[in-house]
């Protein structure tokens, strides 16, 4: 069985769009509330409020034809990405709604998660990151870029803290962690790389559940980390695109957030067995030599060359040592 070394399904809190049930130790972004962090070399993520950027919160979201229609329904070994309006069933999202996004220009979130300690694992071992994600809405199409990394810094998500190789962000759209994930409702089509863009779900918010607005499972391999003798943290990156028709209907939605560990099998111990035998010695008593080499006289007195090899011997076995 794998190692669970965070879980967290958000349905703690209370109330929709705010921080309320933000699980203990993550850390969301805010250029000017003295949270500031590096998604890469030169950008910062964006300054936001307790009720913009990513917030928590239950049913749906408050911007119409974005996001999905509730909470998942099921809890961390959720196959089906069916989902509920209770407020039992929280969600983490990107509020675009307000200073969340913009008309003239990108509006850059980020959230980290607590601390992960991956020292105790090695090559071989491996890491990943399941979660389920929700992404409806117009404006999505407008350029949102969605991405993962991990890094040792507690207020940096690029290249220059990655936990492993290739787990930092390099750019916009370069670097991080690979993400595969479901592009149909049940995971009969899949599809994989650095970003997650465009719309996912075709329908959602209020609409009636459906094979169309289900979420969809994605999974991350950090095994690049595996051995880091440093804490390790989790960022989810979404970068809004700038539209004057949809700049609101860009509403993210993530939930069921694993991260789980799996050893590489120990392969099974080789029996060396020693043979207790016992060592003799032997006395040669005869040998017989073929002859290559025919004397010029058989009754000749001149020496005769015995050129040969040894064919055959009569041995006597002597005692144990």
């Amino acid at each position: 069985m794998p190692d669970t070394l965070l879980s967290a399904t958000f349905d703690d809190g209370s109330g929709d769009g705010n921080e309320t049930g933000m699980p203990s130790g993550w850390v969301k972004g805010d250029a000017s509330g003295g949270d500031a962090m590096t998604i890469y070399t030169g950008v910062m993520a964006d300054t936001m409020n307790t009720t913009t950027g990513w917030v928590f919160g239950d049913d749906n979201t408050s911007s119409s034809s974005t996001g999905p229609g509730g909470g998942m329904d099921n809890d961390l070994d959720a196959t089906t990405g069916t989902w509920d309006v209770a407020s039992s069933h929280r969600y983490m999202y990107v509020e675009t709604s307000g200073g969340g996004s913009s008309t003239s220009g990108r509006k850059y979130h980020l959230i980290r998660t607590s601390d992960i300690d991956l020292s105790s694992y090695a090559a071989g071992d491996t890491i990943t990151l399941k979660f389920w994600f929700h992404m409806y809405g117009a404006g999505f199409n407008d350029g949102f870029q969605f991405g993962i990394a991990a890094t040792t810094a507690t207020n940096n998500a690029s290249d220059a803290n990655e936990a492993g190789t290739g787990l930092g962000f390099t750019g916009l759209s370069a670097g991080g962690a690979t993400i595969s994930y479901w592009t149909a409702h049940d995971g009969s089509t899949t599809a994989s790389g650095v970003r997650i863009t465009g719309q996912q779900q075709t329908s959602g918010h209020t609409a009636s559940q459906n094979n169309n607005n289900l979420w969809r499972l994605a999974e991350v391999d950090l095994s690049a980390a595996a051995g880091q003798s440093d804490p390790v943290y989790i960022y989810f990156f979404g970068a809004t695109g700038a539209s004057a028709s949809h700049r609101f209907r860009q509403d993210l939605a993530i939930d069921n957030v694993q991260v789980l560990a799996t050893r590489a099998p120990v392969p099974d111990p080789v029996l060396l067995i020693e043979d207790d035998h016992d060592i003799h010695t032997y006395e040669v008593v005869q040998a017989r030599y073929d002859i290559k080499e025919v004397p010029t006289s058989l009754t000749s007195p001149a020496p005769r060359h015995l050129q040969g090899r040894h064919s055959a011997y009569n041995l006597t076995e002597g005692g144990n040592k």
